[in-house]
């Protein structure tokens, strides 16, 4: 078996060897860029990392464990329509946002289970769920309350009695 080569169509034809070794780069010359943009492209960033340049700034660093986006202000869209956003809001701060479409933050108990916390804002209510038990914590103009299935108006002047206890209970969800 020989050794493989390809060759290039132009006024000379010249070849190589296979595996083709390029030099490590830079962030401001990266190995493999292009014509138009010879500072943005892929370079070696040492053992276990390629990282992707543009226009000479490092910007994703890949590595065996771990993709990391260098800019504060980066951001990942998720969908065909780029309806799910995870944003860098702050130091150690994680956003999900994008425009005016309300947004919803899932955190399953396992990957294979259908149970799971959720947590919505719609812009004026923000509400904490969970599939298990049907509690639900929402929160409006400076108001919180606990409910099941549904928004429970304040109730005042209702005594403490141990019926008004266990309706409460029931309508948490946490007894029948």
């Amino acid at each position: 078996m020989g050794v493989r080569q390809f060759s290039f169509a132009a006024q000379s034809v010249s070849s190589a060897a296979f595996p083709l070794l390029a030099p490590a780069g830079t962030a401001g010359a990266p190995s493999f860029s292009f014509a138009a943009h010879s500072n943005s492209g892929i370079y070696d960033g040492g053992t276990g990392a390629l990282v992707f340049s543009i226009v000479g700034t490092p910007e994703v660093t890949i590595q065996t464990d771990l993709v990391q986006f260098q800019s504060d202000n980066a951001s990942i869209s998720m969908g065909a329509a780029a309806d799910v956003r995870l944003w860098r809001d702050a130091a150690a701060v994680l956003a999900l946002k994008n425009g005016a479409t309300v947004q919803t933050l899932r955190v399953y108990s396992s990957t294979t289970s259908s149970k799971y916390a959720s947590l919505t804002h719609t812009g004026s209510v923000a509400v904490l769920s969970d599939t298990t038990s049907g509690v639900r914590i929402g929160a409006t103009s400076g108001n919180v309350g606990f409910y099941g299935t549904a928004p429970v108006a304040l109730q005042t002047g209702v005594a403490a009695t141990a019926t008004a206890v266990r309706a409460v209970l029931i309508n948490l969800g946490l007894c029948t």
